[in-house]
């Protein structure tokens, strides 16, 4: 009877086995069902469940990798497939399926690694061709990509995936009549793959073509609607066109499991998009705590939640270590490149975009902020040639023409500036305001005051309310003899619309123009009495009044300002220089202690602190660490370099000296301040002859009656003979057109963080 029931025992666990074994085969014919309805998320869940009951079914393993693939998530694809491989190394099926998630993942040097491999054993595979292509593309090596790319379409026998790549590879390469050969071809078929229309959506996005883009996508999703992979590169599309709550709104009707990563991260990227700080920061903590191991696509998400949230500080250091796990992430690259800029250190931006454009060369942002950056440094040269580069790319580019004619206007070639900005109105007609103000403001600078008068004019007649476009048409009609016309304009502004400070303020300083200073100076007061009235009309009402020897005055408005706006640095920085015009070092050391206490992070203030703290002889060691602080915040600043320079100086540390203060030099070889330290630093070096040069030099500029007595004094040592009088003492040259803060957008539009009103030694 024992025996019986043990045989009975054993017949039972038989059966168990063959039963798991049944279920498990139902279970992934069951999932072969699926796939085959396309029901992608069901087959994976299938799969999955018969795999964890048997984890040496490799074959099943590469199953799940690819489906996971189709449905975007490449994480677990790479986790199945690199399972799949382990238990067979040499299938070419699962290596080809590696190495396309490896190139999705941006592994370069591992999807490398696989094709060296499939290359030793010989094999001539027309996919292989594709995956070399695509990593040739992407580390910038054209030439091999494209023999890649034909050598895939031979192999493929005209495959239209192959065809599709090389049409893109050929676009995105310029050679647009070329790729658009191939391209109608592969669109004469009536019945275009998933696959075929996504690579359509690619060609037609470098055209710049996002309506057709879209719809492209579209078909791909309607022949393929649970590859989740192709909605995530709508909601792609959709950020790209900069249509987030769209964007969003696909992102919510995606059915993923909890632990998808990828949904998660573009989630919470639409939330920072859309302003939904709140659900972003929600979904990063939670991510965090699930996933703590390094992650760069997380670390350039957090970036990116610092960044919009305004705290640039913390954003550079998730970028930073997005890069260190990730060198090839061009996104990464060109935020930090941004977020450097926001910080000040323009040095260290221009580098991070360069390396974004080494990433990728033809990277339109990049190409765009790194332009720009370079004509507000005045750097037109080399701010060109990466303007041309955009614009040999994008011709029809309309902030690329504005920027090129910028630079032109910066080399006084107006007559090329205008050409450039009459082709940008040709190219945007909700922007020809832009367009007619910088056409204005070349023929002004061209002194021709009519014709720039009409381009005023047509500005205002799109928008009437732009400020500073008002004052120059007024400013064009005085210097052309139509004093009647500017006073109607000026009358008829004052009569017309709502009470606000733009109006007065407008009056006010064509009244200044027409030499109507008391009633200049009575709309101006008007104007105060807004309490949205910016810091600015302070500023240039105390600086009015400097320049009318009406020194009270001035400090009262500023005092003013200070009360009415205490979070508005200028007031204190132009209080401070008030006083350092009219000799009064100590005055201007109090003020700026005083602004300094409420702004001490602020780089400017520690600059001329340190500053002044040389000139009136105290504290040198703490003028040396409050230089080194701002300088270390924007290096590219020659008042930063120069105000170090001579914080050297004073110590006594004249090679470190010499070499800040001669670069400085190089950089402004017109600035006074620096003719005058780096001469200094050469006399107490020995290098008379030198020293010489640049003290003479220095005593011929604008800002010699700071130094003037000193440079005479070290002279009369050299040459002992009678020291040389100083011919100017103006402080501050004034530049009557100067840069905006954005360079699409006129002036009046200018924000309370504009660039410092400040002596030259703070600029």
């Amino acid at each position: 009877m024992k025996k019986l029931w043990v045989i009975f025992m054993l017949s039972l666990i038989i059966l168990w086995g063959c039963t798991n074994r049944l279920n498990e085969v139902s279970l992934e014919e069951e999932g072969v069902l699926a796939f085959a309805r396309r029901d992608y998320q069901t087959a994976v869940n299938l799969w999955s469940n018969a795999y964890s009951k048997n984890e040496k079914n490799f074959p099943l393993a590469n199953k799940i990798g690819e489906t996971y693939l189709k449905l975007g998530r490449f994480d677990k694809a790479e986790s199945f497939l690199k399972k799949a491989e382990e238990s067979d190394s040499e299938n070419i099926s699962i290596k080809i399926n590696l190495a396309k998630v490896y190139i999705l993942l941006w592994k370069l040097p591992e999807a490398e690694k696989i094709c060296e491999f499939l290359s030793e054993k010989k094999i001539d595979d027309p996919e292989l061709d594709l995956i070399r292509a695509d990593i040739s593309l992407m580390k910038n090596e054209m030439d091999k990509a494209e023999t890649y790319y034909r050598k895939a379409i031979l192999g493929s026998k005209d495959s239209l995936r192959a065809l599709m790549k090389l049409a893109i590879f050929l676009k995105s390469s310029n050679r647009n009549a070329e790729a658009d050969n191939i391209f109608q071809i592969a669109q004469k078929n009536k019945v275009l793959s998933a696959q075929i229309n996504l690579l359509s959506a690619d060609y037609y996005l470098l055209d710049n073509q996002y309506e057709k883009a879209e719809k492209a996508v579209i078909e791909a999703i309607k022949t393929e609607p649970e590859d989740i992979s192709l909605k995530y590169y709508l909601v792609k599309l959709y950020l790209a066109e900069e249509n987030n709550e769209k964007a969003e709104e696909l992102l919510e009707s995606i059915s993923t499991g909890e632990d998808d990563k990828y949904h998660q991260l573009m989630m919470a990227d639409a939330y920072i998009l859309n302003n939904k700080f709140d659900d972003a920061e929600k979904i990063i903590a939670e991510f965090n705590k699930k996933h703590p191991e390094p992650l760069a696509d997380f670390e350039l998400l957090q970036g990116k939640f610092w960044l919009y949230k305004g705290k640039p500080a913390y954003a550079a250091a998730h970028f930073k270590t997005a890069l260190e796990l990730k060198p090839g992430l061009l996104n990464a690259r060109y935020l930090l490149g941004i977020t450097h800029l926001i910080n000040g250190k323009t040095k260290l931006s221009e580098n991070s975009l360069t390396g974004a454009l080494q990433i990728s060369p033809n990277h339109y942002k990049s190409l765009l902020l790194i332009s720009e950056l370079l004509y507000k440094k005045k750097e037109y040269d080399l701010s060109l040639d990466y303007i041309e580069r955009l614009l040999e790319k994008y011709p029809e580019d309309f902030t690329g023409r504005i920027i090129k004619g910028l630079n032109l206007i910066g080399q006084k070639k107006y007559d090329l500036a205008k050409y450039e900005f009459i082709k940008s109105a040709q190219l945007s007609q909700n922007k020809n305001d832009i367009s007619y103000y910088y056409l204005g403001l070349t023929e002004e600078l061209s002194g021709n005051y009519i014709s720039a008068a009409h381009h005023y004019q047509r500005v205002l007649e799109i928008n009437p309310e732009l400020m500073d476009v008002s004052h120059r048409y007024c400013k064009m009609l005085l210097l052309t003899g139509q004093k009647g016309v500017a006073d109607d304009f000026i009358t008829q502004k004052l009569f017309k619309g709502d009470e606000s400070f733009e109006k007065y303020y407008l009056a006010g300083k064509v009244s200044l123009l027409m030499k109507r200073k008391s009633d200049g100076e009575n709309y101006f007061k008007k104007a105060l009495i807004f309490q949205d009235a910016p810091g600015r009309l302070y500023i240039e009402f105390a600086d009015y009044y400097e320049k009318e020897n009406k020194f009270e005055k001035a400090v009262e408005i500023l005092k003013e300002c200070m009360e009415k706006k205490p979070g508005y640095p200028e007031a204190w920085i132009e209080m401070s220089s008030l006083y350092v015009n009219r000799m009064d070092m100590a005055m201007a050391l109090e003020t700026m202690q005083s602004g300094y206490q409420r702004f001490n992070e602020h780089p400017v203030f520690q600059i001329n602190l340190a500053w002044l703290w040389l000139e009136n002889h105290q504290d040198t060691d703490k003028a040396l660490e409050m230089a080194q602080s701002a300088y270390e915040k924007n290096p590219d600043n020659v008042a930063m370099a120069d105000t170090l320079g001579w914080a050297y100086y004073h110590k006594g540390i004249y090679s470190q000296a010499a070499w800040l203060l001669s670069d400085a030099e190089k950089k402004e070889p017109d600035n006074g301040f620096v003719k005058y330290h780096l001469g200094m630093t050469y006399y107490q070096q020995g290098e008379i002859e030198k020293a010489v040069k640049y003290l003479q030099s220095a005593i011929e500029s604008e800002e010699s009656k700071f130094f003037s007595q000193t440079i005479n004094d070290t002279l009369s040592k050299i040459f002992n003979e009678k020291p040389v009088e100083s011919a100017k003492n103006n402080l501050y040259p004034t530049d009557e057109y100067p840069a905006n803060e954005s360079i699409l957008a006129p002036p009046e539009n200018e924000k309370e963080n504009q660039d410092m009103i400040s002596p030259q030694w703070k600029q």
